[in-house]
């Protein structure tokens, strides 16, 4: 039974990669379906096997982020624990070696969260959602430990906020979607800089259209989403 779970959840995950973007919000995953990625997630984590399965990061991560794109599986998504799992897998890319694919993995892990965070049922969550410091112990007993400051903040357990804020770097540098929820203020107020009104007096006024749609959609990286994702959870009351 373990094994037809398994199978069902890896052709899935195949389609999801096949999918182009713009139609991945239109996919219908079956519930079981949707619980089993998590848990094939879970034991990538973990380097375990499941049903004689074993699973890399990155064999999971993006078909996980992409699944996030369809609105009717976020709350499904949010209660079969993929928010925990995913800031998990958030933390341990920060400390990941260059070859695990650390810039990969923050993309996935930070766009499947920002997704997550746009049902609105999945805040309680966010507000529950711990990463431990035994979460973390394989990661950095393979790369070593940080010192000081970043050594101590791993040893105790963060919030979701505390996860977002520490994205940052090299690794945290992939582009993501500009149309990304989470990044619509940020893109307002660069807006406001062509308005005729609002930005009289603005630099802005003298680019063109084309060229600042181009510098918003190459500022829109993991890093700038997670921050302001960081801010608005703290935010929320």
């Amino acid at each position: 039974r373990e094994g037809s779970k398994v199978m069902a959840a890896e052709s899935f995950m195949i389609l999801t990669r096949l999918a182009a973007v713009d139609r991945l919000h239109t996919l219908h995953v079956p519930e079981s379906v949707l619980e089993t990625v998590v848990h094939c997630v879970g034991c990538a984590l973990d380097r375990q096997q499941w049903a004689n399965f074993a699973w890399r990061l990155s064999d999971v991560l993006e078909p996980l982020a992409h699944l996030t794109a369809a609105p009717a599986h976020r709350p499904i998504l949010a209660r079969c624990g993929a928010i925990p799992q995913l800031l998990r897998a958030l933390s341990l890319a920060l400390v990941a070696s260059e070859e695990e694919g650390r810039q990969e993995h923050a993309a996935h892990c930070v766009l499947a969260v920002a997704n997550l965070a746009d049902s609105p049922l999945s805040l309680p969550l966010f507000r529950a959602a711990r990463v431990l410091p035994e979460d973390l112990m394989w990661q950095r007993h393979a790369h070593g430990a940080a010192q000081g400051q970043e050594g101590a903040a791993q040893r105790r357990s963060q919030s979701a906020e505390e996860v977002l804020f520490a994205v940052k770097g090299p690794e945290a540098q992939a582009e993501l979607p500009s149309r990304l929820w989470v990044l619509r203020e940020r893109h307002l107020a660069v807006a406001m800089g062509q308005h005729q009104r609002l930005g009289s007096s603005s630099l802005l006024m003298l680019l063109d259209c084309a060229v600042l749609r181009e510098i918003v959609d190459r500022s829109c990286t993991a890093e700038v989403a997670a921050s302001s994702l960081a801010a608005w959870l703290a935010a929320q009351p």
